[in-house]
This record gives C-alpha cells, sequence and structure tokens, in this order.
C-alpha cells in the first residue's frame, strides 16, 4: 500500500468515526434488531450495488443525458418493475472498444452507491442516520479512486476531463433529471454531494444485485476503482432486496404488494447501522 493511501486511510477512518451509531431515539434500535438476519442474509447475497430513486423528471429516448421535461417525472421503481428488469441505458461516460456503450451503472461497494441513491432523496426530507455523509464518501473514495495504480495519470487525466465542455454537459443534464432549478441555480459537479432532488415525495433507492447477474464491462478510467457496468439486462429475480428510507418502507411494501412482487425491504438507516461494524478499509475495498 503506497504511503499516500495509506494516509487517506486513517485520516478517513478517524473523520468516519465521528459518524457511528448513537442511539438518540429517532430509530427503533429493537426493530434494528430484528432485521439484523434480513440484512445479513440479503447482504450476503449481493455483491453489487445499483443506487437510484423513485421519481426522475421525464427525459426523451434512452438516456438521461438527453433533453429533460421537468413538467412531468417518471416513476422509477414502477417503471422497473413493470419492464421486470433493469434496462441498459445510453451511456456517455463509458467507451469500451473505442464505443458508447448501453449499460448498466453498478458497483460492488454499497457505499459508494447508496450516496448515489442519495443524491435522489427529497431535499426536505433527510435520512434519519447515515454512516459518513456523501461529502465524506465524496472525497474518500474520490481520493481512494486517483491513488489507484497511476496517481499523476490519474489526477492529469480528471482534470482533463473535467474541464471538458462535454463533462459540463453531460453531467448537468444529468443533475437535471433531478431538480428543475439547475438553469438558474447550476450546481459545480465538484460539489456533485450536495445534490438533492426537488421532487416532492423523491427517495433514495439502493438495490442489492447477485454476483451471477453481472458481466463486467472492462473500460478504461479511473472510474473503474469504484464503477462497473454491465450490458446484460438484470432480472428481477437476480435482486436481492431493495433498501429505502424509514419512512417509505411501508409505503414501498404495499407498492410492491400491488403489483405481485415478493421483494425484501430493508430500511436504508438500518443497512447504515449494520455497516458500522466495518472498517473503512473494508468499505473501499481497499
Amino acid at each position: 500500500m503506497n504511503l499516500a493511501r495509506k494516509t487517506t486511510l486513517i485520516f478517513g477512518k478517524r473523520k468516519l468515526n465521528n459518524f457511528r451509531f448513537k442511539d438518540s431515539g429517532d430509530i427503533d434500535v429493537a426493530l434494528y434488531k430484528k432485521y439484523v438476519p434480513i440484512i445479513e442474509e440479503c447482504y450476503k447475497n449481493a455483491s453489487y450495488w445499483h443506487g437510484t430513486g423513485r421519481y426522475h423528471y421525464h427525459y426523451s429516448g434512452n438516456s438521461k443525458y438527453e433533453g429533460i421535461n421537468a413538467e412531468k417525472y417518471l416513476d422509477v421503481l414502477d417503471s422497473i418493475i413493470n419492464s421486470g428488469r433493469l434496462t441498459p441505458r445510453f451511456d456517455p461516460w463509458i467507451k469500451v472498444a473505442g464505443e458508447n456503450k448501453e449499460s448498466i451503472s453498478l458497483t460492488p461497494f454499497r457505499m459508494y452507491a447508496r450516496v448515489y441513491a442519495e443524491f435522489h432523496q427529497y431535499e426536505k426530507q433527510n435520512f434519519l442516520y447515515e454512516y459518513g455523509s456523501p461529502k465524506y464518501w465524496f472525497y474518500v473514495l474520490g481520493i481512494l479512486q486517483l491513488l489507484e495504480r497511476k496517481p499523476i495519470q490519474n489526477l492529469r487525466n480528471a482534470l482533463k476531463m473535467k474541464y471538458t465542455k462535454s463533462f459540463v454537459k453531460y453531467s448537468q443534464t444529468w443533475m437535471k433529471t433531478l431538480r428543475s432549478d439547475l438553469d438558474q441555480k447550476p450546481l459545480n459537479p465538484s460539489k456533485l454531494y450536495l445534490l438533492r432532488s426537488d421532487i416532492k415525495n423523491n427517495y433514495a433507492i439502493l438495490i442489492g444485485i447477485k454476483k451471477e447477474a453481472v458481466r463486467p464491462l472492462h473500460f478504461d478510467l479511473i472510474v473503474e476503482r469504484f464503477e462497473t457496468r454491465t450490458e446484460k439486462p438484470i432480472e428481477l429475480s437476480n435482486i436481492t432486496h431493495i433498501e429505502v428510507p424509514l419512512h417509505n418502507v411501508k409505503e414501498t411494501e404495499d407498492f410492491l404488494k400491488k403489483k405481485g412482487i415478493a421483494l425484501t425491504v430493508i430500511p436504508i438507516e438500518f443497512g447504515e447501522i449494520y455497516c458500522n461494524k466495518y472498517s473503512l478499509k473494508e468499505l473501499s475495498g481497499s
């Protein structure tokens, strides 16, 4: 392990200790304990994770990087259930053999996916508990990503990408699927950790996925340290469970019951408490 990565983990560990779960009375700890066997079983089978949310502003075509219509929105969970799968979409970031591919964005690391799920959380409804803020994970995982294999080259490539017109364009368009005011109040992609949805009643959804459902694509980009792409649709039968905020568990369970779908729903906050047992080194695959 190089010195910079070791130093990042030492300081990151100290900061993460500030987020350790303390019973403030906001969460029913007895109920959490009842969920622990369920969490353990689901996490044992979940090798990949996908972070999304209940709603997106409507986008045209087959990509969130095309035209956005903030006059209406899409029920993402309803779309997944009705199609019976997670469906690959056009991805402008990832090229395989020089070509952009339709793919599904995944990660082997729950905390990384949780941050992406949290971007979808309605701005006036926070999680009751989170093990590390989006800003914390944004910086710690970002630094570890840059330090992978060729740090100087990674930093040069990251800076080069950050200042390209396409990076700004695609980043802004993607964020507009969650917020309708970005033309008036642009959000710098370097502060992506601040992003929350202005769609009322939107909430984070974290999806666990079985290993056998994923055939990873290889792509030459520094985000490959934490991100995985697959071209193959992921069927509902290969989803281990979904996690939503505690406030939205009953709503989600009722929705799935009406659709006739037997899928385990876990409060995200309970998953966060469970992850307290793991070190930063384990949570980041370092």
